[in-house]
C-alpha cells in the first residue's frame, strides 16, 4: 500500500494497490461536487431545508453549495464549516497508508504521534514539546512546511529526552493500616470548610451532598427530595465535629482507647470517649442540673472552631466576647477560649462599623521650618476665621460679625480684622487692602481648605494679571491649604484663636453692641493677646521682662507706656531729624536683641512640650475600605476606598487620599479613617 502512495505539488495521490493500469482516482473536489449535486437533487422537494446555511457561517472546512439557497438552479460555490466533520466516507486503507507515509516524511512529529497520554501523566515530559508546537503556531507554519535549523534542534534535543521516557510508575495508594492516625478520611476531605462564612451554610451544603449520595444508592422511587429535616442537619453537624476531632486529636483519642499512660492534654481536662466517639472534658459538676455537664472538646485554631464562634457571636446579636464566651462553654470546650473569641471578633465586619477604631496616628511630625527659622514679622502666617458674633445695626438689627485672624508662624503675633461675612470680595478686602497696609506682604499664607478655596483661585488669577506683578514687584504669596477636616494641622493659629474668643466673650458678656465698637474691642484683644509671655515667667530678684510678640514686632509692649525717659522730652525736640533717627536706630537695636532673645529663650522652650504617644508600625495600605469620619451619628458615615497614601519627610503617613461612594476624590487625615478590613492570619488546624 504505501508503494501506491505519492508526494507530488504538494498533495498526496494515491493509486489502487490491486489493478496497475485504471483511470486517475477522482480527486476530493470532484467527490464533492457530484456528492453535493446529488444531496440537492434530493432537497428539491424541501426549498427551506435549502436556506439553512448562513452565507457568514464559514471559518475552517470548505465545501460546496447554492450560491443562491432560494434557487435551486444557481451555480455551485465554495462555502467554509465553522467546524472539521468526522465521518466522511473514504478508504480507510488509503487514509492509514496516506498519514503513515506522511510521518515517514516527517520523521520528527513521530515521537509526538506514538506519546499516548490520555491521563497526563507524562506532563513533565512533554509539556517542552508543547511549548515549540505554540510557537510554530504563532509563526504561522503550514503542518508539512520545512522548521528552521534552530527550531530542528530544539525538537531533536526533545525527541531524544522523549526516547529516554520508556515507562512511567504510579506509586500505589496505603493500604488504612499503613497510613498514620493524623490522615484520617472524613467529610473535611471532600468539603473545603474554609470556603464558607458560616456554620449555617457548610452544614446545609454538607446536608446536601449526604442526602445525594445516599440517594444515589437508592431507586428513583425511595429517593428523599422534601426538604432537610433538623435531624440531618444535627447529624451533619456531629459528623463535622467527629471529622474536627479525628484529624485533630488522634493521637488523645488512641492514648483514650489504650491503657497506656495519660497524655498531658488528656490529664490537664480529663479528657473520655463517650458513647458514641466524641471526644468530651470531664470536670466535678456530674451531679449539676446542666443539660451538657461535659462538653465537646474543639481545637483553637481548627476553621470549625471559628465557624462556631461566628455562629455564636451572630446568634448573640453581635455582644461582645463575655457573652460569647459564656454561650459556647455550654456546649463546647476551645483552650484558651478568650483569645480565640477575641480574634474573631476583630474580624467582624459589622463590629468594626460601630466599635472599630481609626488609623493609629504616628508621632508629631517635626516643626516645619516656618516656624523655627528667623524671619520677618507674618513673612509666614496662618489664617481662619472665628465664630459668629452677634452685633446692632444703625437700625437697631441684628446682624452677623465675624473676626479674620492673621497669626505670624514665627512671632506668634496676631492681627484681627472684623468682617461682616465669609465672601471672596471681604477677605480680599481684609487682607490685600488693609492688613497688607497696615504690616506687610505675605509669602506664605496657610489656612483651611473649607472656606478660602474660592478666594485663593481669585488671588491665583490676580497674580497672573500685569497690574498685580508690577504692584506686588515681583513678590508673590503662595496659599496652602491644610488636609480637611485636621484642624490639628494647624494647631498653631488655632489655639490663638481659642484665645480671642475666650477674650471676646469675657469682655462683652451679655452686652449688645454696635459694629463699631465691636471692632474696637477686638483691636484691643489684639494688643493684650500680642502682649502675652512667650517665655518662662522669672521671679528672682533681678527679674528679665519676659519675651512677648510685640517686643519682635514693635521692640516694647503695647500695653504700657513706651519709654519713660521720652516723657520728659519737650515736643519740638521730638520732631529733630536727629533725634528721630536716633530714635529709630534704638527701635532696631531694640528688635534685635529681643531677635537674639528669641532664638535661646522661646525655640528651647517649645522642645520641652515633646509629646510621643503614636506609632510607628502603620498598617493603612492602598486600595482599604475604610469609613470616612463627620459630625453625624456612625451607622449614616459613609464609605470610601483608599487611592493614595501621603507620604511625609519623616517617611511617616498621616493623611491619605480617598475615593467616596459617589466617585469624589478627597483628602483626609488617618484618624479620621475607621478600617473595615481586617488582616487575619490563615487559621489551620493544629498539626
Amino acid at each position: 500500500m504505501k508503494s501506491n502512495i505519492s508526494y507530488d505539488e504538494g498533495r498526496y495521490i494515491a493509486k489502487l494497490p490491486c489493478k496497475d493500469d485504471h483511470l486517475p482516482l477522482p480527486t476530493n473536489y470532484d467527490v464533492n461536487v457530484g456528492r453535493t449535486e446529488n444531496l440537492i437533487k434530493r432537497l428539491r422537494k424541501t426549498p427551506l431545508m435549502l436556506q439553512k446555511y448562513d452565507e457568514k457561517d464559514r471559518n475552517v472546512t470548505r465545501f460546496l453549495w447554492l450560491s443562491d439557497p432560494s434557487d435551486p438552479d444557481s451555480p455551485l460555490t465554495t462555502y467554509r464549516f465553522k467546524a472539521v466533520l468526522f465521518g466522511a466516507t473514504c478508504s480507510p486503507f488509503i487514509l492509514c497508508a496516506t498519514i503513515i507515509k506522511h510521518l515517514e516524511n516527517n520523521s520528527d512529529n513521530r515521537h509526538t504521534s506514538r506519546m499516548y497520554d490520555p491521563l497526563g501523566l507524562l506532563i513533565p515530559v512533554t509539556i517542552r514539546a508543547k511549548i515549540i508546537l505554540q510557537e510554530l503556531w504563532k509563526k504561522k507554519y503550514a503542518w508539512d512546511s520545512p522548521l528552521p535549523r534552530e527550531l530542528q534542534q530544539k525538537w531533536q534535543e526533545i525527541a531524544r529526552d522523549m526516547n529516554r521516557t520508556d515507562h512511567c510508575d504510579e506509586p500505589e495508594p496505603q493500604s488504612p493500616s499503613e497510613s498514620s492516625t493524623n490522615t484520617i478520611t472524613g467529610i473535611h476531605d471532600i468539603i473545603d470548610m474554609t470556603r464558607y462564612s458560616t456554620l449555617g451554610k457548610l452544614l446545609l451544603v454538607s446536608a446536601y451532598v449526604l442526602r445525594f449520595a445516599q440517594n444515589c444508592r437508592l431507586e428513583v422511587s425511595s429517593r428523599r427530595l422534601e426538604h432537610l429535616t433538623a435531624s440531618e442537619l444535627q447529624q451533619t453537624e456531629e459528623l463535622w465535629l467527629r471529622s474536627c476531632q479525628q484529624s485533630t486529636y488522634g493521637e488523645e483519642i488512641k492514648n483514650l482507647s489504650s491503657n497506656g499512660n495519660r497524655l498531658p492534654l488528656v490529664r490537664h481536662l480529663r479528657l473520655f470517649l463517650d458513647a458514641t466517639g466524641f471526644v468530651r472534658c470531664g470536670g466535678h459538676i456530674h451531679n449539676a442540673p446542666l443539660s451538657e455537664k461535659f462538653p465537646y472538646l474543639l481545637p483553637q485554631k481548627h476553621p470549625f472552631a471559628r465557624l462556631v464562634v461566628i455562629d455564636a457571636h451572630e446568634r448573640l446579636l453581635h455582644s461582645g466576647s463575655s457573652l460569647t464566651i459564656t454561650y459556647l462553654r455550654q456546649k463546647y470546650w476551645i483552650p484558651v477560649i478568650r483569645r480565640c473569641v477575641q480574634s474573631v471578633l476583630r474580624a467582624c465586619v459589622i463590629c468594626r462599623r460601630v466599635n472599630g477604631n481609626s488609623y493609629h496616628a504616628p508621632d508629631p511630625p517635626p516643626l516645619p521650618k516656618i516656624r523655627v527659622e528667623d524671619t520677618e514679622p507674618y513673612t509666614a502666617t496662618g489664617v481662619d476665621f472665628t465664630c459668629a458674633l452677634y452685633v446692632r445695626d444703625k437700625d437697631g438689627q441684628e446682624k452677623k460679625a465675624y473676626s479674620c485672624l492673621f497669626t505670624c508662624a514665627s512671632t506668634r503675633a496676631v492681627h484681627i480684622e472684623l468682617v461682616p461675612d465669609f465672601t471672596t470680595e471681604t477677605f480680599l478686602q481684609a487682607f490685600l487692602r488693609r492688613f497688607r497696609s497696615r504690616k506687610s506682604l505675605l509669602r506664605l499664607m496657610i489656612s483651611k481648605s473649607t472656606t478660602y478655596i474660592g478666594a485663593a483661585n481669585h488671588l491665583r488669577e490676580l497674580m497672573q494679571s500685569n497690574a498685580v506683578q508690577e504692584e506686588l514687584n515681583n513678590k508673590g504669596t503662595e496659599w496652602r491649604f491644610i488636609v480637611k477636616p485636621a484642624a490639628w494641622y494647624g494647631r498653631w493659629w488655632e489655639r490663638l484663636i481659642g484665645l480671642t474668643k475666650t477674650a471676646v466673650k469675657k469682655v462683652l458678656g451679655r452686652s449688645y453692641v454696635d459694629s463699631e465698637t465691636l471692632s474696637t474691642i477686638i483691636t484691643e484683644v489684639g494688643a493684650v493677646i500680642n502682649d502675652r509671655p512667650l517665655t518662662y515667667v522669672t521671679f528672682g530678684e533681678v527679674e528679665t521682662e519676659p519675651l512677648t510678640p510685640s517686643h519682635l514686632l514693635f521692640g516694647r509692649r503695647l500695653t504700657k507706656l513706651p519709654y519713660s525717659e521720652d516723657i520728659e522730652l519737650p515736643g519740638p525736640r521730638a520732631s529733630n531729624f536727629e533725634n528721630i533717627t536716633k530714635r529709630a536706630r534704638t527701635q532696631k537695636k531694640l528688635i534685635d536683641n529681643f531677635r537674639v532673645r528669641w532664638k535661646p529663650e522661646h525655640l528651647t522652650a517649645i522642645r520641652e512640650h515633646h509629646r510621643v504617644s503614636g506609632k510607628k508600625q502603620q498598617t493603612i495600605k492602598f486600595d482599604d475600605v475604610v469609613q470616612v469620619h463627620n459630625e453625624t451619628p456612625r451607622s449614616s458615615w459613609k464609605l470610601a476606598v483608599m487611592e493614595e497614601t501621603i507620604t511625609e519627610n519623616d517617611g511617616l503617613v498621616r493623611a491619605a487620599r480617598i475615593r467616596t461612594q459617589n466617585g469624589h476624590h478627597t483628602t483626609r487625615p488617618i484618624v479620621e479613617l475607621y478600617p473595615l478590613e481586617v488582616l487575619c492570619d490563615t487559621v489551620s488546624a493544629r498539626d
